[in-house]
């Protein structure tokens, strides 16, 4: 485990983002709740995850955090199309493209002050969120991808802010 007794305390912040890729019937389980609150749930774990990092991660420091936040955003357009379903019959959703694979985008954001950056909190964070995801709608669709894990921003610290 690396030192850092002498690096100074200051507020850090990192944002990890990820896209979960999965089908049409898989997204409409989600926004219909047939498998509870997949969202709520996916977000809640996304946190736990992110306080847990120095657990999952080998010579990790284990840091205290202020602030964690997991947003998922779902796809505007097939969103709005479920939506507006309820206009025709509770059946009939024949107008929709249910052939294209949907992709949800999750973005975790981490804030500590403290001795070491939290770039680890933050990729660990949205993971989780996106494997809950994964665990929730695996029965509607075996095909669910997780990709595009990476960091997207951080701030604070010796090495200075990154932006992707």
């Amino acid at each position: 485990m690396v030192g850092v007794s002498d690096k100074s305390v200051t507020c850090r912040t990192a944002t990890a983002s990820c896209k979960v890729v999965l089908s049409y019937g898989a997204f409409r389980a989600i926004t219909s709740n047939k498998k509870g609150d997949v969202l709520a749930a996916s977000r809640i774990a996304g946190i736990a995850g992110a306080k847990q990092t120095a657990t999952l991660i080998p010579l990790c420091h284990n840091i205290p955090l202020d602030y964690v936040a997991v947003d998922v955003v779902l796809p505007r357009e097939n969103y709005h199309k479920i939506d507006n379903s309820s206009e025709k019959s509770n059946n009939d959703i024949s107008h929709l493209n249910s052939s294209s694979p949907v992709e949800i985008s999750l973005t975790c954001t981490v804030q500590s002050t403290s001795r070491t950056g939290v770039e680890m909190e933050a990729m660990c964070g949205v993971s989780i969120a996106a494997l809950t995801l994964y665990d929730m709608c695996k029965g509607a669709d075996k095909r669910i991808v997780v990709t595009d894990v990476q960091l997207e921003r951080k701030t604070g610290g010796k090495s200075g802010d990154f932006h992707r």
